[in-house]
């Protein structure tokens, strides 16, 4: 089993009704040139593919980033946000979480710093606090029990590694505020 990540080349291209990222589920990665949907009508496509190899064996046997752009989108690949903005962020990498293999995402962030995910770190999410755009974290019912790493498998990757945090479920009591 494999996993892709669909991530924009540049996300101000992006409707708001249509998702930040996308994770599917595969058995092989990405084609350059194969449509992709994004939770709305628009169509897009993949223009380029890095892929990620674990650091130990495990069920996923690889991850890929396929970055994606409309079809008749000539944006040059300078101006895409991944290498934009790399010098700013030269360290960042990817977290997703999941519960098993082939369910949905419980959610996929990222971390500037190069760190991996704390085990036993509880995850959060942010809500609106109605002040404007001031956001709150808010606890969710999920904690992280282990991680597996990967590394990109070649040169000029835009990110230093993805990190699948696999979660288990809290009972109500244990989630705090």
């Amino acid at each position: 089993m494999q996993i892709t990540l669909f991530k924009y080349c540049q996300e101000q291209q992006r409707e708001l009704n249509e998702f930040p990222i996308r994770l599917a589920w595969a058995e092989a990665p990405p084609q350059l040139g194969q449509a992709v949907g994004m939770g709305h009508q628009r169509r897009w496509q993949v223009v380029q593919v890095h892929s990620f190899t674990p650091e130990t064996e495990g069920a996923i046997s690889a991850v890929h980033l396929a970055l994606i752009a409309l079809p008749d989108d000539g944006s040059d690949q300078a101006d895409w946000d991944c290498w934009r903005y790399r010098h700013l962020v030269p360290q960042e990498n990817i977290y997703v979480h999941l519960e098993d293999i082939g369910l949905p995402e419980l959610g996929i962030g990222f971390n500037c710093l190069n760190q991996p995910p704390l085990v036993g770190q509880q995850l959060f999410a942010a809500e609106a606090t109605g002040e404007g755009t001031k956001l709150r974290p808010r606890m969710r019912p999920w904690q992280i029990e282990r991680y597996d790493s990967y590394q990109p498998s070649q040169e000029g990757c835009p990110y230093t590694a993805v990190h699948l945090s696999w979660c288990r479920a809290l009972s109500h009591e244990l989630v705090t505020a």
